[in-house]
């Protein structure tokens, strides 16, 4: 997925705009806090849409992609395994 980075503060924030939903353009900030030495919260928050159908259904769908997205991180941050390779093959025209 293209992204426009707004701002990247390492160990701290990341902030960018994407197409989060069909035509669509979402801002997406990520913080990061250290917790103890082995721990760090990550807080994701995603644009607004609209409380209708199409919005709830998106709201369902995106919260399950971030679980998968912070899961994968882990794996590829802990132990080197990245498990969205190939996992969007099918967007590929």
């Amino acid at each position: 997925m293209p992204v426009n980075v707004l701002k990247l503060v390492p160990g701290e924030f990341i902030s960018f705009e994407w197409e989060g939903a069909a035509e669509k353009t979402l801002l997406v900030e990520i913080s990061l806090a250290e917790v103890s030495e082995t721990s760090t919260l990550v807080k994701i928050s995603e644009g607004k849409m609209k409380a209708d159908e199409m919005g709830i259904q998106w709201y369902g769908g995106n919260t399950e992609g971030w679980a998968n997205f912070l899961a994968c991180l882990k794996a590829y941050l802990e132990h080197g395994i990245n498990l969205r390779k190939g996992g969007f093959d099918f967007m590929k025209t």
